[in-house]
């Protein structure tokens, strides 16, 4: 599943969020799943800060999915089942330079 992220944000809208709590409910019912998220940014994102920003918008994604839900009943998924991988925007040039963009 791809989590899309307005231009430049690092903060989750209404439709990432059912994305995020489908994901949740997922590894809720699934006790012994781990999963690995791969964050990205865009290739418009300064070379300094790109690795940084894709880490801070897979926190982000990790913090949803391990916190409470909305309705303040405790649905806790072990931080350890998952993996955030931060690539900052190594795999969106690559799929820029595939598809001719760049």
């Amino acid at each position: 599943n791809r989590i899309p992220f307005q231009f430049a944000s690092v903060e989750l809208n209404d439709s990432t969020r059912e994305i995020v709590d489908s994901v949740k409910g997922f590894l809720d019912r699934h006790k012994n799943v781990r999963v690995r998220l791969d964050s990205h940014c865009g290739t418009a994102a300064p070379d300094g800060v790109a690795a940084a920003f894709s880490h801070i918008r897979g926190l982000a994604i990790l913090s949803s999915v391990c916190g409470s839900d909305d309705d303040g009943e405790s649905m806790r998924i072990d931080r350890s089942r998952v993996l955030v991988r931060a690539w900052g925007k190594q795999i969106s040039e690559k799929v820029a330079r595939l598809d001719g963009h760049r």
